[in-house]
């Protein structure tokens, strides 16, 4: 029996399991109160020995570890203590694709103003550039040069960056202002009323936001 793959849910909080070589095992989870979390440990004769260190949406940090069988339901999903598998497709990345009409400089706004960090990316892959930076909570943000100039995005198609207080986004808007970044009104009232909107490079809508209380 492998975890590679398989989704788990405790609660509100989802963890993604991925499995390596030497009997490793990997999870990034997040969801409720808990902003991103890592797991790792070793799954044998059954047993998952584990310890993780996790980010709160209040601003905490936690670290745990123990010891957790892994029972194989009937249905063929797997239980490892609270968490349970979910049902239906085990899907294992998520990943949001952007073109971009200047790379560049779209890797400074990611990367260095609002300091997503960057994973990754490729050189010429069949005539296109790309970038790849993590999002908060799992996932990817990838951007690529090469193909078709960005198409005109609605005031209300967003990528939205939360942030533990209203304090925590004022400092970050600020410093996308001091850098030049242009600050837009935002067409849903909402997200004035918790953040602040801004354009990317390329024109796209970047909210940065306080997670409603």
């Amino acid at each position: 029996m492998t975890l590679d793959g398989r989704t788990l849910r405790a609660g509100d909080v989802v963890y993604r399991f991925r499995a390596g070589p030497d009997d490793v095992v990997t999870a990034s989870y997040d969801g409720g109160a808990v902003l991103s979390g890592t797991l790792v440990g070793r799954l044998r004769d059954g047993v998952l020995r584990w310890s993780s260190a996790e980010e709160r949406v209040d601003g905490s940090a936690a670290t745990g570890s123990g010891a957790e069988p892994v029972e194989e339901l009937a249905d063929g999903r797997v239980r490892i203590g609270e968490l349970e598998e979910l049902d239906g497709q085990r899907w294992i990345r998520t990943r949001v694709a952007y073109t971009s009409g200047s790379l560049a400089a779209c890797r400074a706004f990611y990367g260095e103003l609002l300091g997503l960090t960057e994973t990754g990316g490729f050189i010429d892959h069949d005539g296109y550039d790309g970038a790849f930076f993590a999002l908060p909570g799992g996932g990817q943000l990838e951007l690529t040069a090469g193909g078709p100039l960005p198409l005109p995005a609605t005031g209300d198609d967003l990528l939205v960056l939360y942030l533990p207080t209203p304090d925590d986004v004022q400092d970050a808007a600020r410093v996308l202002r001091v850098a030049g970044a242009e600050q837009v009104t935002a067409e849903n009232p909402y997200w004035d009323r918790w953040g602040a909107t801004f354009l990317d490079p390329d024109g796209r809508r970047v909210v940065v936001a306080a997670v409603p209380l």
